[in-house]
Parts: C-alpha cells; sequence; structure tokens
C-alpha cells in the first residue's frame, strides 16, 4: 500500500520548511517503500460584497478570474513538484477549490479525505506572532477535527 503525505502550500517560505521535514522523513523512516507527496493549495472564491438598499450582494468571482488563480496555483504546484520528482519522490498536486460556506481549514480537511492522505504536514512560521498564532489555530482545528495525524512543522524565517 502506498502511504500518502499532504502538504497544503500557500506559495510562502514556509512551505520549504513542511517540505523538508516530509522529505527527511521518508529518506529515514521509510527508504524502500513508496510514499506518495501530495500538494495542494487551497483557494479560497473571490467575492466581492456591493452595498445595496438594506446591506450588502455577495458577488464571487466569474469563470475567468477563478481560472486565473487555478493557473497561478497550478504553475506554483507544478514547479515545487518537479523538484521533489527531480530528487526521486513519487509526488502529484492538486488545486482544491474553496466551497462558498468553507473556511480555509474546513477545506483542508475535506480534502485530507478526498486526497486519501494518511498524514498531512502543516508549517507554522518561527517568527510573526500574529501569523503564526493564526496558523497554529488552523492546524490545530486541522488536527482536532480532521481524520488523519498532524506534523506541524516550525518554519524558520
Amino acid at each position: 500500500m502506498t502511504e500518502k503525505i499532504l502538504i497544503p502550500l500557500n506559495g510562502s517560505k514556509s512551505d520549504d520548511a513542511a517540505i523538508s521535514q516530509v522529505t527527511n522523513l521518508i529518506n529515514e523512516i521509510k527508504p524502500g517503500e513508496k510514499t506518495e507527496i501530495i500538494l495542494f493549495e487551497v483557494l479560497k472564491l473571490p467575492v466581492k460584497h456591493i452595498p445595496v438598499e438594506g446591506g450588502t450582494f455577495d458577488i464571487y468571482g466569474d469563470v475567468d478570474e477563478i481560472r486565473l488563480m487555478k493557473n497561478t496555483a497550478l504553475g506554483y504546484l507544478k514547479r515545487t513538484a518537479q523538484k521533489l520528482q527531480r530528487m526521486g519522490f513519487l509526488v502529484s498536486y492538486e488545486v482544491v477549490v474553496g466551497r462558498i460556506d468553507e473556511s480555509r481549514t474546513d477545506t483542508i480537511i475535506r480534502a485530507e479525505k478526498e486526497l486519501g492522505g494518511n498524514l498531512i504536514a502543516m508549517a507554522v512560521p518561527e517568527k510573526n506572532w500574529f501569523t503564526r498564532r493564526a496558523v497554529e489555530h488552523e492546524a490545530g482545528k486541522v488536527l482536532n477535527n480532521g481524520p488523519i495525524p498532524v506534523m506541524m512543522v516550525t518554519a524558520h524565517n
């Protein structure tokens, strides 16, 4: 059976920390077995809040805007996957689009189920207190509510 390790990426420097820890883990613990790394990026649908009498009306991104966001994310994921593939790792990648009623955390948990992972590795930035707390909160929610174990990695900025 192929083990699957999921790594949610967002294009930040923290991504490298999660990738590095996962590749080290694979090399040290399971050097001869098949372990697939699944890179994915969560996209939140862009929304514009239009003021109208009595409140606001939400308009979600048009098809071209969403296509551009997906293509940008796919380009980043593909380049990152290719680096890992050149190092000999089995890698796939996916863009997961959040639903209108989903938080980023809920989308990550849904991706865990849809992508069939056995472990998820999430990077937590070392510096910037506010960002660190927000990511720790998100990772904690994924840990407490998701179906698979979470490995939190400290990213040295």
